[in-house]
């Protein structure tokens, strides 16, 4: 069976910034959730996404504010994400 060749391709995806205008925490549910209420809008600009198929993770900041962001991997909601699945 032949693999699926998007996990084999390299991608680029627009990851486009949001704005939120407002969030409104409302009241709890039983399950510990809150209701949220939200408005957002998305600009026409962003950052760029470049994903590479690999056997580990590993990310890469790139750009005139890379130098500013933190390096610890515990700053960054990626990696914590991707560490959560591991």
């Amino acid at each position: 069976m032949a693999e699926n060749p998007s996990r084999n391709t390299r991608r680029c995806e627009a990851a486009p910034a949001k704005l939120n205008l407002f969030l409104h925490v409302g009241g709890r549910l039983e399950n510990g959730n809150h209701l949220l209420e939200s408005l957002v809008v998305f600009a026409d600009f962003g950052d760029k996404l470049r994903l590479t198929p690999s056997g580990t993770f590993a990310l890469k900041h790139t750009g005139p504010f890379a130098k500013s962001l933190p390096r610890a991997a515990v700053n960054d909601l990626t990696a914590c994400a991707v560490s959560g699945l591991s």
